[in-house]
């Protein structure tokens, strides 16, 4: 390996020989021999430099240690190199001969552990500042405390460890992404993600435009292996994204991946095995309880026996096989699941090259049979000094990852590929409803029970375990990254720097159902019915930096940094729906009868920006740091060409005042802060084009019209932000942290108004409108006891956010039908002065104990009276000819106090935001021995319990869950659930019977490890440095009164309608065992 090292080191100073170098004035020669110098030394790497140390030529010695090569007029000075040995350079003069001897200068490297350094930088992507500089909210994660988390994504490492940052799951399916929120929601039409940055290059972000039959988005980085990743930092105000214009809108994370150091070459092996726990699930009815269940329902309350006779229990009928079982379906698809993790490393170098090349493999079997992940990634940095001057870097990536999908939800339902209408084909959702009385396998035991037509429940015919056996559903994915870096130091104060990224993601997706899947018959929707999509995206950013250090004195320093830095971003998707193949193994679109859609899509963006940055530093105390951005990008209108950013953020290292030089237990105290705008590009397709359309009209006569005009006076969504901050430290250190208070105020957001039908159009798109989030942010480092060899240290980091939205301003004729969501009921809307978040429906009181109680009585108590003044009134639904109330039935709030439970009734009864949510992380370090205890918590959210609604309804053959059985069943029962009546919608309309809060706080992580002595290691005799075993044990416990399955619940989807639990996996137990070797 050393050998091939000094050869690629050798090829690259040579693409940078001065031409001058081949005219030969002499020649040298000479042997090297080691440190015992009896022994001649092959392999030695030998170069003529020039005074700037840019290498002219070089050689490697021969097998007996001996050199010869020419001497070119300006070369200076030779040296002598080879990995793990001390560098000698002597200065060639007239000398023409050289006798050298190498001596080992690495025999202490084992012993020296960087734990720190003096002043640690922040990482901003484009550039990088000290930390103790910093006007702006930047905060750092630490991953020394987060390496032996069994996850697969850097989404799951970073949940709960910095503060401000929301990362939610999507699902606790493998290879899920989550879903990332720094300070709260700014847009109402464009993106709310986060911009991703790797290594100083931009990434494909949340907006991946290829089209995907995906369940659970993209995640930018959930392809990157986190055990490549050196170090995270998260940019949250405007004065810090500023630098990323309209792409920093939402924050930027910013990630830095491990490189190569001098020294030694290092090889580094991980193994994780990671064993995991079925989900807690919701009890279900057993198959005799649905039987009771079902005839009760059916019959309202009475039962005459006429009626279900296949559920009575009579086992001489000839179909007793297939409604006398006790199933436990949510068993039936569930298994322990497991996943195994492999990373190995190899690093080194020497004074000019150094090298770092990372492999991992992860391989993961999810809870819910039909549900995997497979991934491979391999990722190569390498560093290059060919001169004092002159620094060249060089990055290569690439990804390939599987994710198996059958076992989550579809991208079908019932009524076939383009009805959005029917119930959605859901493994889990269908163990849920199908009727416990059904058997697996069918009479012979051969086939899985599956029946089109049967006369007692719809569920029939959904058997999740056939669904999920016989189905296909995969996703593949390809990703390369690359990234070239050149750094020129012109003058001694002025250095360029140049850098060139590409990422190129493709993917594709498979599914296909066969007919015989769902017992479907041929002309069906679901009659072989199958999907494919592919497509591509390919990112290439150049940025280009100039920075000048004007001057640096005693008491003053200004560093000016330019950086112009151009994007093209394009993507090329396509997909086809089909179904009525010929036979189910024919699954390509060519070999089906019916195409229910075909589709493709093309984009192109194109980005320039540039910014000047000045940093000034007066008596290392006082700092400011100004930036002024101006971009343009193809998605402005004509009329908005261009758009500058500015900002401006201002800190005051205060203990370094004379009035606190004397207060010990002060480190340092820095107030900061700071003031910016940035914007948010509209995220609404061909918004400037004009689009045409055709019509049928007089006698059947065709046309073509104009269906949209182009918006050229669009512009981007403005966000003002204001952040006050103080960073401290106190008594030596021991206790450090940051706090920040912030306001950021989003104008001009791209809406609709409704326009004159006299126009031709019923709406337009409009800058107008306003939204307001603030918010505080704490988070705190503490060393509780400092330790040592023999005594404990304790390490603990607590952090907590909160942060409130308002919807401040809307257009006069603000199309809210068009920014109105609805799910089961349950509707968001968008008004001046409420949260982005809210959802409406009605409150629900409990359930009339008795007729008597659902009528209608005054305020002083007095029973009110129909028109004929004999009949009790009784409250009523829908209309006031509508249902009338009585005993066993649910009670609702009569909001406006008309005696009619309707649209006027309903309010808003939940906020999906939290009122605060953070992490507390624990180190504990004894002798060899370390412990982490990680806690994550989430306060005041409400979530739509979709799940529980769909088994506690009662309004179907659908089972249900084991909590129905304490439903009220006759006048006087005192229960919060209804009685069974599979007609009364009025019972489970959308109401706060189905609105929970969700606070939790969860022991995320336990790790123990125990780092093996020198002594130890040293005994084995095969060149382990260092070693290491651990056992970690992840989302240990959850403390929560939420009564679904977690509350963790994802918040993909509409904007203003997200916290909805809607039969997604919950995140799982898991118990890891690792080992982690150095040699």
């Amino acid at each position: 390996m050393n050998r091939i090292l000094q050869k690629i080191c050798i090829l690259i100073g040579l693409l940078y020989l001065n031409i001058d170098a081949f005219a030969q004035t002499d020649i040298i020669t000479g042997v090297v021999y080691d440190e015992s110098k009896n022994v001649t030394f092959p392999g030695v790497t030998v170069m003529l430099v020039n005074r700037n140390n840019l290498v002219l030529t070089g050689i490697t010695t021969d097998n007996d240690g001996k050199f010869r090569l020419k001497k070119t007029d300006n070369a200076e000075k030779i040296i002598f190199s080879y990995v793990g040995y001390k560098k000698q350079e002597f200065v060639i003069g007239t000398r023409k001969s050289f006798e050298v001897v190498l001596i080992n200068g690495y025999n202490t490297m084992d012993e020296l552990k960087i734990v720190g350094q003096k002043n640690p930088k922040a990482d901003m992507g484009f550039l990088s500042i000290d930390k103790k500089e910093l006007s702006s909210a930047v905060a750092s994660v630490n991953l020394e405390d987060l390496k032996n988390l069994p996850v697969t994504s850097v989404e799951q490492l970073i949940q709960g460890a910095a503060p401000g940052l929301q990362v939610v799951a999507a699902s606790g399916d493998p290879g899920a992404a989550a879903t990332i929120r720094i300070r709260g929601i700014s847009s109402i039409s464009g993106i709310n993600d986060p911009l991703w940055v790797v290594d100083g290059t931009e990434v494909i972000g949340n907006d991946y435009k290829v089209q995907s039959i995906t369940d659970f988005g993209f995640s930018p980085i959930g392809d990157i292996d986190p055990s490549d990743i050196e170090s995270i930092d998260i940019l949250k105000d405007a004065s810090a994204t500023a630098l990323y214009g309209s792409k920093g809108a939402n924050g930027v994370i910013v990630i830095k991946t491990k490189r190569g150091k001098q020294g030694k070459p290092e090889f580094s092996f991980t193994s994780k095995f990671t064993f995991t726990e079925v989900p807690r699930t919701i009890p279900m009815m057993s198959g005799d309880e649905h039987r009771i269940f079902s005839i009760e329902s059916y019959g309202n309350g009475t039962d005459d026996g006429s009626f279900l006779k296949e559920l009575r229990g009579d086992l001489t009928r000839a179909d007793a096989w297939k409604y006398n079982n006790n199933t436990d379906w949510i068993a039936a698809i569930t298994r322990k699941g497991y996943y195994q993790q492999y990373n190995t490393s190899l690093s080194g170098g020497g004074e000019r090259v150094t090298y770092y090349w990372g492999v991992g493999y992860t391989n993961q079997y999810g809870t819910t049979k039909g549900t995997g992940y497979d991934r491979f990634n391999n990722r190569f940095n390498l560093n290059y000094k060919v001169s004092d001057r002159l620094k060249i870097s060089a990055d290569l990536s690439f990804i390939n990852s599987i994710t198996d999908k059958r076992g989550q939800t579809h991208p079908i339902n019932e009524k076939g590929l383009t009805d959005f209408t029917a119930d959605e084909i859901s493994p889990m959702a269908y163990a849920r409803e199908i009727s416990a009385y059904y058997p697996i396998y069918s009479r012979n035991g051969l086939d899985y029970f599956v029946d089109r037509a049967d006369p007692v429940s719809v569920t029939s015919r959904y058997n999740p375990l056939a669904i999920i056996d016989y189905s296909t559903y995969l996703t593949k994915s390809n990703r390369f990254m690359a990234s070239t870096v050149i750094e020129y130091k012109i003058l001694k104060n002025l250095e360029f720097r140049s850098q060139i990224g590409v990422d190129f993601r493709e993917s594709a997706d498979e599914y296909f159902l066969p007919g015989y899947a769902t017992a479907a018959i041929a002309g069906e929707a679901l009659f072989n019915a199958g999907m494919q999509t592919e497509g591509h995206q390919l990112m290439i950013n150049n940025s280009n930096r100039l920075t000048w250090s004007a001057f640096s004195k005693k008491n003053h320093r200004l560093t000016v940094t330019g950086v112009l830095n151009l994007t093209m971003d394009k993507d090329n998707s396509t997909s086809v729906s089909y179904s009525n193949g010929a036979s189910p193994q024919l699954r390509a679109s060519d070999a089906s009868a019916v195409v229910a859609s075909a589709g493709g899509a093309f984009g192109e963006r194109r980005n320039i920006g540039t910014f000047l940055q000045g940093h000034y530093v007066f008596k290392d105390r006082y700092f400011l740091t100004a930036t002024a951005k101006m971009e343009g990008d193809s998605r402005y209108g004509k009329d908005n060409l261009y758009t500058v950013y500015p900002a401006i953020g201002a800190g005051w290292e205060m203990s370094k005042e004379k009035f606190l030089s004397d207060v010990k237990w002060i480190t340092n105290i820095k107030p900061r802060f700071a003031f910016g705008i940035t914007g948010n590009l509209p995220n609404v397709l061909n918004l400037y084009d004009v689009a045409y359309a055709t019509g049928t009209g007089y006698l059947g006569q065709t046309y073509t019209y104009p269906s949209k005009f182009a918006y050229d006076n669009i512009k981007q969504e403005s966000t003002t932000e204001y952040n006050t901050g103080v960073d401290w430290s106190l008594f030596d250190n021991a206790v450090s942290g940051q706090i920040d208070y912030y306001t950021r105020t989003t104008t001009n957001l791209l809406l609709q108004e409704t326009l004159s039908s006299t126009l031709g159009y019923a709406s337009q798109y409009i800058n107008f409108g306003s939204v307001r989030n603030s918010g505080l942010e704490l988070g705190i480092s503490a060393l509780i006891l400092k330790g040592d060899k023999k005594s404990l240290r304790w390490r603990t980091f607590f952090n907590i956010s909160r942060n409130r939205n308002k919807l401040l301003s809307l257009p006069e004729k603000f199309d809210a039908a068009a920014f109105t969501q609805t799910k089961d009921g349950f509707t968001s809307k968008l008004q001046a002065g409420d949260v982005i978040g809210g959802f409406y429906g009605y409150r629900a009181l409990g359930v009339y104990p008795t007729d008597q109680d659902a009528i209608l009585k005054d305020k002083d108590g007095a029973i009110i009276y129909e028109a004929d003044g004999l009949t009790p009134k009784r409250m009523r639904f829908g209309s006031n000819t509508g249902h009338q109330f009585s005993g066993g039935e649910m009670q609702y709030d009569d909001i406006n106090g008309d005696g009619i439970i309707n649209e006027l009734d309903r309010v808003q009864i939940g906020d999906a935001n939290p009122m605060f949510y953070g992490g507390w992380n624990n180190s504990f370090n004894l002798a060899n021995w370390s412990l982490q205890v990680n806690f994550q918590y989430q306060y005041g959210n409400d979530v739509i319990n979709l799940t529980r609604k769909s088994l506690e309804k009662m309004a179907d053959s659908k089972n249900q869950a084991k909590s129905v059985t304490d439903r009220w069943r006759k006048q006087g029962d005192i229960s919060n659930i209804p009685r069974a009546d599979r007609l009364a919608e009025w019972n489970y309309a959308a109401s706060t019977r189905w609105v929970e809060d969700a606070s939790y706080l969860r022991l995320k992580t336990v790790s123990l490890s125990y780092d093996f002595d020198k002594k130890t290691v040293g005994r084995l005799k095969i060149g382990i440095r260092s070693m290491s075993a651990f056992l970690t044990a992840y989302n240990l416990y959850t403390w929560t009164r939420y009564l679904g399955i977690d509350p963790e619940v994802p918040i993909t989807g509409s904007v203003n309608m997200f916290g909805i639990d809607n039969n997604t996996t919950a995140p799982a137990k898991q118990y890891t065992l690792g080992l982690r070797v150095s040699l």
